[in-house]
């Protein structure tokens, strides 16, 4: 297939989706532009304003703690509010932030811009999973995700670069540097806001007819459920390790491997092409053979991602780790995301949303502080293979126990 055809087939696809499918893949794509631009230096942000390891750990484990503290709330409001007002608010909140990374100094003010942003987060990213859902019928998810996946980041794909180039002009990576990076989502913020002003319409999902109490409200989501408490209980231990570790991703190829922003951009950009050609083509084999199969069939990538970067013997390497890199990622957006919404009813998602990501928020709050120990008074490598063999030996086996659903009707 050429890349005309290809083409002609998205926009054959855009042009069946509703009006609220694109408006939030144009939020979406906004977002992911304006992440990709940042993605390489937050914790480098930090690094260069003078935080040490330890102390960029202790940032993360701080906001880990307030989205933890925000989760539940944020979850009754999602279930029971109207969604697209839920939205427009947390984009409302999230200005502010985005106006006091382009202002900081210090890394103290970084922490403050860190933890309003967690809250305006966890305000609307609810609302926005369960609006995204509900814009799909279960049979097409996985395709529809690889949609998102593949728009996002064919938008993306040139950020890195331009980051690259934005950085070197203002002095490398540097404090004035990186501070130049944070305009880019300053704008972004206030675009998304009219985006999803005018573009989404009302979003009507099933909600539970009765109100029980605010503790009931949570825990009847595991009545009778025990696949779903499983994978809870996964999903813990892998956020565990992920917060542990990803930190100090690219702090690892700048200071051990000696990356510099135009490597870091090309990583990135490799990784932003990867998704660009699989993530539609993985969206349709997952609606196809199934989410699982395909989740196994390119874990690989998750360990070569780990170990391409310990081994890498030049800067240069770290591309095709970028490569690798794209692919776990965009294996697990596409295909583990659309295992995930179909394990969970869609009237119970909000709630669902709320718990993982409180209980996720407090193991975080442990792992980030534990990995910068590690990476700054044992040896860095040890995150990265401890990673490596958390996920081989403990989580794949407890996901290979749980039943995916069948993939019938709209929710």
């Amino acid at each position: 297939m050429g890349i005309r055809e290809y083409s002609a087939g998205l926009g054959g696809y855009l042009r069946k989706q509703s009006r609220n499918f694109k408006a939030l893949l144009a939020r979406d794509a906004l977002a992911s532009f304006s992440t990709s631009v940042t993605e390489a230096y937050q914790n480098l942000y930090l690094r260069v304003l003078g935080a040490t390891i330890t102390e960029i750990g202790m940032v993360r484990s701080l906001s880990s703690i307030v989205d933890a503290i925000t989760s539940l709330p944020a979850g009754m409001l999602t279930d029971r509010y109207d969604l697209k007002k839920l939205i427009l608010l947390g984009l409302f909140v999230g200005l502010g932030p985005a106006i006091l990374f382009v202002l900081a100094r210090d890394w103290q003010t970084v922490i403050v811009a860190t933890v309003w942003g967690v809250i305006a987060a966890r305000i609307s990213l609810p609302a926005l999973q369960v609006s995204f859902i509900d814009c799909m019928k279960n049979s097409e998810r996985a395709t529809g995700i690889g949609f998102f996946a593949t728009v996002r980041s064919a938008v993306s794909v040139i950020a890195p670069i331009i980051a690259a180039f934005v950085i070197t002009y203002f002095g490398g990576i540097t404090a004035n540097g990186i501070r130049a990076l944070y305009f880019f989502p300053l704008a972004v913020s206030v675009i998304s806001v009219v985006v999803v002003w005018k573009g989404l319409m009302k979003v009507e999902v099933q909600r539970a007819k009765e109100r029980p109490s605010s503790f009931s409200f949570f825990t009847d989501i595991f009545k009778g459920d025990k696949s779903m408490r499983q994978f809870l209980v996964m999903e813990v231990m892998r956020e565990f390790t992920v917060f542990m570790v990803n930190p100090f991703f690219f702090i690892y190829a700048v200071e051990i491997k000696h990356a510099d922003p135009y490597i870091l951009g090309l990583m990135t950009t490799a990784q932003m092409i990867i998704t660009v050609l699989l993530a539609l083509p993985l969206g349709k084999l997952s609606d196809r053979v199934g989410r699982k199969k395909v989740v196994y069939y390119f874990r690989i990538f998750r360990y070569a991602t780990d170990i391409g970067l310990i081994l890498a013997p030049n800067p240069q390497f770290l591309i095709l780790v970028g490569i690798f890199r794209g692919i776990r990622l965009v294996s697990q957006d596409v295909s583990y995301s659309a295992f995930i919404f179909e394990l969970v009813p869609l009237e119970k998602r909000g709630r669902w949303i709320a718990i993982s990501s409180l209980l996720a928020g407090f193991s975080g709050a442990i792992a980030t502080p534990l990995g910068g120990l590690l990476y700054e008074n044992f040896a860095p490598e040890a995150l990265f293979v401890f990673l490596t063999l958390f996920d081989l030996l403990v989580i794949m086996p407890i996901f290979s126990r749980i039943p995916e659903k069948p993939r019938t009707g709209h929710t």
